[in-house]
């Protein structure tokens, strides 16, 4: 029987007393506090009291949700079945008794350990101290102090672990998880869902707070002992002990080690590193996308996909070492084992192209055959006769934004996101049109998001500069934020909905300012003169045209020929998501300078609405 069984099976809970669930909730968070300080400190044991505290975070994060911590639980849940599975929980992490014999836990009572953990507030002690929240400390904290003046039991006594069996405490771990999920399963779907996504924003921000690799490897650890499988979170930590090694190109092989070591356990299968690559076993190279920056070579006989990335080398030593290990730390990022979410290629290796002043990024080819099918971009596709369903256009919109949130979380910005970067790749040459399995490419311009990271200059080229936020394109340009990022997939949806590339609207804008300049008419042009205009108008693109077009896509007034009609097209909740990338909010978030206020905005404003829109 499972343990949530076992918990309705049990005896009935004193039903109908006032705060008798409250009584239980609180009951548990002593339960997480005797038991997260039951630990001697120490790196074998670390790992252990931070999935414990991780399933605390769980369970908070539910009570909050559901009213309990307020006493005033939501009347549509059982309360019966949440008393029960509460007092089930709370014996599991107090009774001595049960840990002893169902888990084979050494507990001692009476004789404290030579190094117990540090109080339950203070985490500091075991590079710890990124799992603390201000939210979840103070919740904690209301909730206990609460529960203290309506308390009449005894207060618990504390317990130590002399020894711990890995595998028990793993299925101690699972019995736990299993009764916090059957609260979490009387809550509707979408209730669920999103204290998932507040789950896990709170946790890629304790990823950020973690200075320290033994911080990150703990966590990836205790990840792995819930059993929670290929989880975006993992991912995330690992990304972020990424940009905490030194590169090779300044590190020794500890440092390298370390990240393999990483790697092995956020892996949730075997894992390819880098690879050394030479130059002569590549063949058959064909240029691909605007200005030709990716393509697709034959490696060894095998079908690659290749980016370059530029480079330009000062005199200084210390500025060509920076730039090289920025190289080298986006190779590993593209490398590193990821969650589908990401949507990014795996990357083999990469190779110097000295006399072109470039490194070449090699990556698996994600489909396989012995004739591969040659990829078509996003940008292709709107282009052509190929008219996919409503049902597939939304699909692929939260595919996007879920793969930039997550790359955002991982502190990293893409720099030049727009459909020529958005690559499907067909599985067979019978069906060469399909919305099915996107992947993000075009990180030639990518770094992380940290003070003094060296960055590439843009190179200018129209077919891209539609898509860049006008900031980007101006002479006092101060620097890349993640927010035009957010503005450029603004861009990108807008062309989903309407099926038709962002260029058409960049035209139509900016021919209707300058045939105003010249006092003329469109239908007084020929179409030769037309296709002139519209090539000049292209190439001259400039910061204040790229101003226009976004002011007309945000002046949502009916009148003729307006370029948006995002309603019709895909609906008002589609529309506002598309105006909410484009508009003031980033700009407001971006004064700010708070990455914590960019990512809540980010989910709350574009991810969770573009959820909720329905076909």
């Amino acid at each position: 029987m499972s343990v949530v069984g076992e918990a309705l099976a049990g005896p009935a809970a004193v039903a109908g007393i006032v705060g008798f669930g409250f009584q239980c909730l609180a009951g548990c968070i002593e339960g997480f506090q005797l038991f997260s300080t039951a630990f001697q400190v120490g790196k074998q044991t670390a790992h252990y009291r931070c999935a414990i505290l991780l399933e605390e975070q769980r369970l908070l994060l539910w009570s909050k949700r559901s009213g309990l911590t307020e006493d005033k639980l939501d009347r549509r849940l059982n309360e019966t079945v949440i008393n029960q599975v509460l007092s089930s929980l709370r014996e599991l992490l107090t009774s001595t008794d049960k840990l002893s014999k169902r888990y084979s836990l050494n507990i001692h009572v009476d004789d404290p350990p030579s190094n117990p953990a540090p109080h339950y507030d203070s985490l500091s002690g075991e590079d710890l101290s990124f799992l603390e929240s201000d939210t979840l400390a103070k919740e904690r904290a209301r909730l206990l102090e609460r529960a203290k003046k309506i308390q009449k039991d005894a207060p618990l006594k504390r317990f130590w672990f002399a020894a711990i069996d890995k595998t028990k405490f793993k299925e101690l771990l699972q019995d736990v998880r299993q009764l916090i999920q059957g609260l979490f399963d009387l809550l509707d779907a979408h209730v669920q869902d999103d204290i998932l996504q507040q789950l896990r924003m709170q946790q890629a921000d304790m990823i950020q707070l973690a200075s320290q690799l033994s911080s990150l490897q703990t966590l990836i650890e205790a990840y792995n002992l819930s059993e929670v499988g290929n989880i975006p979170e993992r991912t995330i930590a690992l990304l972020r002990a990424i940009g905490l090694i030194p590169t090779p190109a300044s590190a020794d092989k500890t440092h390298a080690s370390e990240l393999q070591n990483l790697i092995d356990e956020a892996s949730p299968s075997r894992h390819a590193s880098l690879l050394p690559l030479f130059s002569n076993r590549i063949e058959d190279t064909k240029h691909m996308g605007p200005s030709g920056i990716y393509g697709s070579v034959l490696y060894d006989g095998k079908t690659h996909y290749v980016e370059w990335k530029r480079y330009d080398w000062s005199d200084s030593e210390e500025s060509r070492r920076r730039i090289q290990d920025s190289i080298v730390n986006l190779a590993m990022l593209l490398n590193a084992p990821k969650h589908p979410a990401f949507r990014t290629l795996d990357c083999v290796g990469i190779i110097d192209e000295p006399r072109s002043e470039r490194y070449m990024f090699l990556y698996k080819w994600p489909v396989s055959g012995e004739r591969p099918t040659s990829p078509r971009s996003l940008h292709e596709l709107l282009s052509s006769s190929f008219k996919p369903s409503l049902t597939d256009r939304v699909r692929l919109s939260r595919q996007l934004v879920h793969a930039l949130f997550y790359l955002h979380l991982s502190n990293w910005m893409h720099k030049s996101f727009s459909s020529h970067n958005i690559l499907l790749f067909p599985k067979s040459s019978e069906a060469p049109r399909t919305l099915d399995d996107p992947y993000i490419v075009g990180f030639s311009y990518s770094r992380e998001d940290a003070t003094g990271e060296p960055s590439q200059r843009l190179d200018r080229d129209p077919n891209t500069d539609i898509y860049r936020h006008p900031d980007c394109l101006e002479e006092d340009y101060a620097g890349f934020h993640k927010s035009y990022d957010v503005y450029s997939l603004g861009l990108v949806l807008f062309e989903i909905a309407k099926w038709r590339p962002l260029k058409e609207t960049f035209l139509r804008s900016a021919r209707a300012k300058a045939l105003e300049a010249r006092k003329k008419a469109e239908k007084e042009l020929t179409k030769q003169e037309l296709r002139e205009l519209d090539e000049a108008l292209l190439k001259e693109c400039k910061a204040q045209d790229i101003k226009d077009m976004r002011r007309d896509l945000l002046d949502t007034a009916p009148k003729d020929n307006h370029p948006v009609d995002l309603a019709f097209r895909a609906g008002d909740k589609f529309e506002q998501v598309v105006l909410t990338c484009l508009g003031a909010e980033f700009d407001r978030v971006r004064e700010i300078k708070s990455d914590r206020e960019f990512q809540e905005t980010f989910f709350q404003s574009v991810w969770r609405p573009l959820e909720k829109c329905e076909v």
